[in-house]
């Protein structure tokens, strides 16, 4: 990077809201060298999570409390005047619409677009579960497609399951495309209170056992449905099992009947959105990850770093994240009789479970940390405003 430079950086994404993403921009801002850059937000909705962090590092924040698709012209509108008044040198986009959006306006404005890929969309699995009509499908896919290969500058994937992802679906060059895969905040992760973890412990899953956790939003995406179908055999092994679910979404009374309709009101339950992950995985004794599609899985990694045995669905990615499988149990898609079989192994093998965390937290430690994600986001931004091609793969490099 040219001495003396300070890099102008407008990032865009939908919500600063909970959620991976969101959280990382989040934790790789906090952590950029400010001598170097200058960053701003824009949330195309509300940034109610997370605004408030960054703002307080002296990080501005614009939520523009917009609702796409609904709100698209408005939103270009928006967008295009943030970027005149801030007149960045580089835009940073994640998400669907916030990266659609962000090339138009890197378009016409002539700023380079680096574009944040952060799941394996397109995929067969993408639509399992969902009642998403064909041509819906397609003309999302095309839009993105579209937008990515003509106007978004270099791209930067969480995963190599997400670049040969994009790669194959997208049609984008792999040398336009960097792996930088997303990091573990050390400080969040601190041992917490055995008193408080006790005290959440007998608040949540009071004597149950064993007591196993899920993180994630409860959309199709994440396969609560099998969960929820698994459980129902768990407790014919251990009847006093419980599953407590952290996350919110739009499945929530999809999932609360379900959970009705088998009779499990006391067997499993959605807890809403947390801001103490840490502490209830803490808390508990097994975590499960029956995820359809998605190419990382940030509650996974962070399951692993803190020592809990973990049970993983087989979705595109998962064996990267896991070391091929080796330290964590791996299951078909969409399997609640195999989800269930996994369970009930574990809770029955204490040493064998316990050895599994153990490992997981040696691999996700030494692979994944938020020091590296942002040396390699910053490289991707320095390296566009200098019109210098990126290394195609940080992996080596970040991790």
């Amino acid at each position: 990077m040219t001495r003396g430079l300070v890099i102008t950086v407008l990032h865009v994404i939908e919500s600063l809201e909970i959620g991976g993403a969101e959280r990382q921009l989040t934790a790789m801002l906090l952590r950029s060298d400010r001598r170097r850059f200058r960053h701003m937000v824009c949330a195309l909705s509300t940034a109610s999570a997370h605004g408030g962090d960054l703002e307080h590092a002296g990080i501005p924040v614009y939520a523009l409390g917009l609702a796409l698709p609904r709100d698209l012209l408005p939103a270009l509108r928006r967008l295009r005047g943030l970027v005149a008044d801030a007149r960045p040198d580089v835009l940073h986009v994640s998400l669907y619409w916030s990266g659609v959006l962000g090339r138009f306006i890197g378009r016409l404005t002539q700023v380079p677009v680096l574009n944040s890929l952060v799941d394996t969309l397109y995929e067969p699995e993408w639509t399992l579960d969902r009642d998403l009509h064909p041509l819906k499908a397609a003309a999302v896919r095309w839009l993105d497609a579209f937008t990515a290969r003509r106007w978004g500058t270099q791209f930067m994937a969480i995963s190599e399951a997400i670049k040969t992802s994009a790669v194959r679906r997208l049609r984008l060059d792999p040398a336009r495309i960097t792996v930088v895969p997303r990091g573990l905040e050390a400080e969040r992760f601190a041992p917490p209170d055995p008193l408080d973890v006790a005290a959440l412990r007998r608040d949540l899953w009071g004597s149950a056992s064993p007591a196993i956790l899920s993180v994630g939003r409860l959309v199709a995406q994440k396969g609560y449905r099998y969960a929820i179908e698994a459980m129902a055999r768990v407790v014919e092994e251990f009847p006093t099992a419980r599953l407590c679910i952290a996350g919110e979404g739009p499945l929530r009374a999809e999932l609360s009947a379900r959970i009705r309709r088998s009779q499990l009101n006391d067997h499993v339950r959605l807890l809403g959105s947390r801001g103490d992950v840490p502490a209830l995985l803490a808390a508990c004794d097994l975590f499960i990850f029956p995820q359809l599609y998605g190419g990382f899985g940030n509650a996974l990694v962070e399951a692993m770093a803190m020592g809990k045995p973990c049970i993983v669905t087989r979705y595109l990615g998962a064996e990267e994240v896991t070391a091929g499988g080796t330290v964590a149990s791996l299951l078909p898609l969409r399997s609640s009789a195999d989800l269930a079989r996994a369970i009930v192994s574990l809770a029955r093998d204490p040493r064998a479970a316990a050895s599994l965390g153990q490992r997981a937290a040696q691999w996700a430690w030494q692979r994944y940390d938020i020091s590296r994600s942002t040396r390699g986001l910053e490289h991707l931004l320095a390296s566009l405003v200098e019109a210098k091609p990126p290394a195609q793969v940080l992996t080596e490099s970040v991790s």
